[in-house]
């Protein structure tokens, strides 16, 4: 039975220390109201640390008019706990999950607690009372009465660890609460596996790190034990059909921590599926086709294989900070043998020892003794594809791949046959929620800065931009940003753009921006111009044109109103006045913005459709499948 605290309203209202309530959350939509509403009942000062939710999460705290700020998503929750914490006024928070619910009886005991006048401890343990499946109340199994460190005096707190399950460094003495918070727990099997998943393999990596032993005995063990423990010693089947299934649930994960950390002690032990070699001639330019080729270096990576890239200086830590990629910390970097006059003989011997070999072209060819060889073709310039003879020997083992059915139809014009992977975006980008209060009057534009090949001509932008803002009051207010990578050869190129921008404060240039702050741009933006190709014969000069145009769709996701120049790949991705728009010259370009501006109806269905295309074509998961499927990658021994 709960522990009744009768509360002196007049000592409240006049003697109450202010304490802050911190949530923090990831898509907990169907949570978060209940959970905003019972901690009003002891404070009015609650703050939402949202970690990069996609669901209606934040849009439900603003409307129940809770602060929210933003937080790395992450897969536990200690780092986000500091934060708020820190970023609280008060002198106390109590620190609530989004699935927990403040009691009355539970506020009511912290306001007579904050009210007195003898000295307090610096924090508390809270009893926590666990609801499984909002069904049934666990006693027993060690389910009760779970203390909780959550509430706590700000003054007094050191940190957070950022590890989980860790518990926070707090200066002083503790006491303890008599009335419990409630937590709605589990009762979804499917999503209590995923998140023994993620959970278990974080705890095997500090017990890894711990240098804790394991093997088929301890796991047998430290199953058995765990049964014991909660169904027996702590009467766990007193709670029924619920109670044991909590509990065999909880002596799995035991089990399941153990097995990953057997499997990372044994890394070494399980044979890798293969090795992967990558060369790249353009690697330092990082620009999209860097980003695509990395992507497929990711996918066989993530299936175990080893993955070693010939460049002479170690990138990883600028491909990190340009492309969200999953492996690239394990990648390797060996000494580029095809740049430091290496004898044939030695890059075929070399090569031999790969399962695959992925060459980026610029045009000259080597032998290749892996046992699978793959050209990308990332320009459909037909300087790069010589059939000569001695092309032809060195290629009789390579097969050609490339990112767009644009590329492919003109590699088969000059006589190669090639299979076509299409990039992936982000599942950031894909799965966002797309928050239309927050876009602002920006017209945005994302390419590397340069003036050759496919040039993202930005000259032009700034000039159809300041064409626009005369023939339109309704554009006289927008903003215009130009982002993408700049290499120190195309500084005078970029020197030129700032030069014909003149000082026009509505001209931003965000040149090699960070990944998270173009993905804000995006969310910003209203609507997203690519110009790459206008001006350009297509059919004479097929290379100067977008081949792909991999940002027009990251745009798209992000609910911009996309407009391409009608040409290379972006003609083949966008459906006009459907997913996007398309133009052919300028003039075209800027009477169809100022129709679509008017038209709310049109503008929504284009940006709907948009969404909804790119999540359709260009998930990861749909990346990862190809790529498995056409190169025929077998999984690690260890999977």
């Amino acid at each position: 039975m709960e522990n009744k605290v009768i509360f002196n309203k007049k000592l409240f209202f006049t003697k109450m220390k202010k304490i802050s309530v911190i949530i923090h959350c990831l898509n907990e939509e169907k949570n978060i109201s209940d959970c905003i509403n019972s901690a009003k009942l002891l404070t009015d000062e609650i703050i939402l640390v949202d970690m990069e939710s996609t669901d209606k999460t934040v849009e439900i705290a603003k409307k129940l008019q809770v602060p929210v700020f933003n937080f790395p998503k992450s897969n536990y929750v200690e780092p986000a706990r500091e934060f708020g914490i820190n970023k609280a006024k008060t002198d106390w928070v109590l620190i609530l999950d989004a699935d927990e619910r403040i009691t009355k009886e539970l506020a009511d005991e912290i306001k007579e607690l904050l009210t007195l006048n003898s000295s307090l401890s610096t924090y508390y343990r809270v009893p926590r009372k666990n609801i499984f499946g909002k069904t049934q109340w666990l006693r027993h199994g060690g389910w009760w009465p779970d203390y909780q460190i959550r509430l706590i005096n700000t003054k007094h707190f050191i940190n957070w660890p950022k590890r989980i399950h860790s518990t926070p460094q707090i200066k002083g003495d503790f006491g303890y609460l008599k009335n419990p918070l409630v937590h709605y727990f589990h009762g979804d099997l499917s999503n209590m596996v995923k998140k023994t998943i993620i959970f278990e393999d974080i705890e095997s990596d500090l017990l890894l790190e711990a240098k804790r032993s394991t093997g088929t005995g301890i796991f047998f063990r430290k199953y058995l034990a765990e049964l014991y423990r909660r169904l027996i010693k702590n009467l766990g089947f007193l709670d029924g059909p619920f109670g044991i299934i909590e509990v065999i649930y909880q002596a799995f994960s035991k089990t399941i921590t153990y097995l990953f950390l057997y499997e990372k002690q044994n890394k070494k032990t399980c044979l890798p599926a293969g090795r992967v070699a990558l060369y790249n001639p353009y690697l330092d330019t990082l620009g999209g086709g860097e980003k695509y080729i990395l992507s497929i270096m990711d996918v066989f990576a993530d299936l175990g294989y080893e993955i070693d890239i010939f460049w002479d200086k170690d990138l990883r830590r600028e491909i990190k900070e340009r492309f969200s990629l999953r492996s690239i910390d394990r990648s390797k970097f060996l000494p580029n043998i095809f740049k430091n006059d290496s004898s044939p003989i030695k890059t075929l011997r070399t090569l031999q020892t790969f399962d695959f070999f992925f060459y980026v072209t610029d045009g000259s060819y080597f032998f290749s003794g892996a046992k699978k060889n793959f050209v990308y073709a990332m320009i459909p310039d037909k300087k790069l594809y010589s059939r000569s003879l001695i092309n032809k020997l060195k290629l009789i083992n390579y097969q050609f791949i490339t990112h767009s059915v644009f590329t492919q139809k003109w590699l088969s014009k000059f006589g190669i046959k090639s299979e076509v992977i299409m990039p992936y975006l982000d599942n950031k980008l894909i799965n966002q929620r797309i928050n239309f209060e927050k876009k602002e009057k920006i017209i945005l534009s994302v390419g590397r800065f340069f003036s050759h090949l496919h040039s993202k001509r930005q000259d032009l932008i700034i000039k159809t931009f300041k064409e626009l803002k005369n023939k339109s009051k309704e554009f006289s207010n927008y903003k215009l940003i130009l982002a993408g990578g700049l290499m120190k050869e195309d500084q005078k190129y970029f020197d030129s753009l700032k030069k014909l921008a003149d000082n026009d404060s509505s001209i931003i240039f965000k040149p090699n921006i960070e990944l998270s702050e173009l993905y804000k741009l995006y969310g910003l933006s209203t609507y997203y111009w690519h110009f790459a190709g206008l001006g350009v014969d297509e059919e004479k000069n097929p290379e100067q044109v977008e081949h792909f145009g991999i940002t027009p769709l990251e745009a798209m996701a992000s609910g911009c109103l996309t407009f391409c120049y009608s040409a290379g790949g972006p003609k083949e991705l966008i459906n006009d006045g459907e997913n996007g728009f398309l133009f052919t010259d300028i003039d075209e370009l800027i009477d169809k913005i100022i129709k679509v501006d008017s038209d709310k109806s049109l503008k929504e269905k284009v940006i709907n459709k948009g969404k909804q295309f790119v999540k359709k074509n260009f998930s990861y998961e749909m990346f990862r499948t190809q790529v498995i499927k056409l190169f025929r990658v077998r999984p690690s021994t260890k999977d």
